[in-house]
């Protein structure tokens, strides 16, 4: 059964598009869209910090697409299966990870004001999956388009908001906006592009996938080698100390802390007694894993700290995000049983200073 998913927060696993060198693969257009997206694979494929940063300096790359180079280890690189749709700044394409079966669909749209600024979307389809497993037809473009409509009217946060987007997308429907989309993720695309015109929404995503709900829980035997295997796989984040005692953390995505939480006690441990921190997060797309936030910042105040709160328009209920030693004492047995690695040192007033990454600075989200 294939799905159409809306997905808040952002993030929404942007693992990323890759193939290099894609000679002997499927050809790439030379359009401006194809000629970035050439530059693109070539700088994730390489595994080159020097070549990923210089493509970061040639192109400004939004959200999504600059978030999947922390995926890198985790895809091992990938190769460019076919290119579905390909205009002078507009190209779609499939791809599959070097370390497995998972196939994801991709899109690059270049600015025609500014042949820099690019955006777009990667997201997993599934595993093995081809070309003819994502065709749609007309009714099931019409069952997926009402059935967001629905969902967007009843449940977005703002009701007003909401049911503007309902209403404009049924209105396109019935006008045969969707008719020319044969494929579920080109759908999905262009649903997404629509409902930004409308919501400017950087938390609102669409997907397209065909991956069933995974299995259930290993029994506690099994649980601990394969949370090794997971946290193998987790991403690094840079630390060092510069001159004058100064912290230096970079991180360029948040991370599920249930299986990659060590990540972050380990990073901000070497980080401890330095007397100030730079925090940098210009590769950072953020959304990703909201757990992660209270477990780092947990290190940032001396004390309980009430951060934010989530409201939920279905039920009413509006739930609080606090910082806590808490937080920290639940990895207490992933660092070999020593509570040294989990000391409950804290920031606290000493200097803190974050780098935004370039998306932040473009958008309103928080």
């Amino acid at each position: 059964m294939t799905h159409l998913k809306t997905l808040a927060p952002a993030f929404c696993a942007a693992l990323t598009v890759a193939s290099a060198p894609l000679f002997g693969q499927t050809a790439i257009p030379n359009t401006p869209a194809g000629r970035v997206l050439r530059a693109w694979v070539d700088a994730y494929n390489s595994g080159d910090s020097a070549r990923v940063a210089m493509f970061f300096r040639t192109y400004s790359v939004e959200d999504a697409l600059r978030g999947a180079f922390a995926f890198r280890k985790m895809t091992g690189g990938l190769d460019l299966l076919s290119v579905q749709v390909s205009e002078p700044r507009h190209v779609e394409f499939m791809t599959r990870f070097r370390l497995g079966p998972m196939v994801g669909y991709g899109a690059l749209d270049v600015s025609a004001a500014d042949t820099s600024r690019v955006s777009g979307y990667f997201f997993p389809l599934g595993m093995n999956v081809s070309v003819d497993d994502i065709r749609i037809d007309a009714p099931t473009r019409e069952r997926v388009v009402g059935r967001l409509a629905a969902l967007l009217d009843s449940f977005y946060v703002s009701p007003e908001v909401g049911k503007g987007m309902s209403d404009s997308l049924q209105a396109r429907l019935e006008r045969g906006v969707y008719d020319r989309y044969t494929n579920g993720a080109s759908l999905a695309i262009r649903l997404k592009a629509d409902l930004d015109e409308i919501a400017h929404d950087k938390h609102l995503q669409i997907l397209y996938t065909l991956l069933v709900r995974g299995p259930e829980p290993p029994p506690a035997a099994t649980a601990a080698p394969q949370r090794r295997e997971s946290e193998a796989n987790c991403p690094v984040w840079t630390t060092e100390r510069l001159e004058g005692n100064v912290g230096y953390l970079r991180f360029d995505g948040f991370i599920d802390p249930a299986v990659c939480g060590v990540t972050i006690v380990r990073a901000m441990n070497a980080l401890a007694e330095t007397k100030a921190l730079i925090i940098d997060l210009r590769e950072n797309a953020g959304g990703g894993e909201a757990g992660s936030t209270p477990l780092l910042e947990s290190y940032l105040f001396d004390r309980r700290t009430h951060l934010s709160d989530v409201s939920f328009r279905k039920t009413g209920e509006t739930g609080t995000l606090d910082t806590g030693l808490c937080c920290r004492c639940a990895f207490r047995g992933r660092e070999a049983g020593r509570a040294a690695d989990l000391s409950p040192y804290a920031f606290g007033s000493r200097g803190i200073g974050v780098r935004p990454s370039s998306a932040q600075t473009r958008d309103d989200r928080g």
